[in-house]
């Protein structure tokens, strides 16, 4: 037997077997990117993958589109007695004296006198010293546009407000699916025990749009984790887009602009 020839006869054939597989492989790999890149997380994946890292996670909202309108947007400038320009791009007003009410009737009746478009917004949290509330355009909410009330005694301490102008007619963003975006959650998720994701919602965050008084609202997902809140792009085109997280604060303490 000719063992040279042989033996040259099997290396080539371990070459072509590993070439073989190695394009197999990055086959596989390339299916598997595909496969997150298109966005096709079932709920029942989602499921393995959120009781795997221990993780539970809320039922998706009712009726969350497919499809969400982008718009151009402006900061509302107030011009009126008392109101200043803040860090936010936004506005405060601080009361020497304070205002009165003696019950929410007529706290909401004191805002509406005193904050511009005040029927843009909903009551979101009520604490013994504060009132927030968001701005919300056909139904969603802007869930950096927010009014902030401070509170004493039954007394209007302070208000901090930031509103926005929608400058033109939206666009069609496409969405990406709600297990795919809790897929981005949890897999970006430094968490090593039980841990929950509750609150989900589905509205807009200001991005700047080329200037400094322009922005664009961004359909967003925003989830309450802990004492955080996780922000995600919620467009189909900005999947790879890095999540962020951000303790939860007033307005007046996050000292930037949103």
């Amino acid at each position: 037997m000719d063992w040279s020839r042989a033996k040259t006869i099997l290396i080539i054939a371990f070459i072509v077997l590993n070439l073989f597989l190695g394009l197999q492989l990055n086959q596989l790999v390339k299916q598997q990117s595909d496969y997150v890149e298109t966005e096709e997380i079932s709920l029942a994946q989602l499921k393995q993958i959120a009781k795997k890292s221990r993780i539970q996670f809320p039922e998706e909202p009712d009726n969350t589109p497919t499809t969400l309108a982008a718009y151009k947007a402006t900061v509302t400038p107030i011009r009126l007695a008392g109101w200043k320009k803040n860090e936010l791009n936004g506005y405060s007003k601080t009361y020497a004296t304070p205002l009165t009410f003696h019950n929410e009737r007529e706290l909401n009746r004191l805002l509406s006198m005193e904050v511009p478009r005040f029927g843009d917004y909903e009551l979101m949290e009520t604490s013994r010293d504060k009132r927030i509330y968001m701005q919300h355009v056909k139904g969603r909410p802007i869930l950096d546009a927010l009014l902030e009330v401070e509170l004493a005694a039954s007394s209007i301490k302070a208000i901090h407000v930031v509103h926005y102008d929608l400058s033109q007619s939206p666009t069609a963003e496409e969405l990406m699916t709600y297990p795919s975006a809790l897929y981005q959650v949890i897999t970006n998720l430094n968490t090593k025990g039980p841990a929950s994701i509750t609150n989900p919602k589905l509205g807009y965050r200001a991005a700047y749009g080329g200037s400094k008084e322009e922005y664009i609202l961004v359909p967003y997902w925003r989830f309450e984790f802990g004492n955080n809140w996780i922000y995600l792009n919620a467009t189909k085109r900005e999947a790879k887009e890095k999540m962020e997280i951000v303790p939860k604060q007033s307005i007046e303490s996050k000292g930037k602009t949103p």
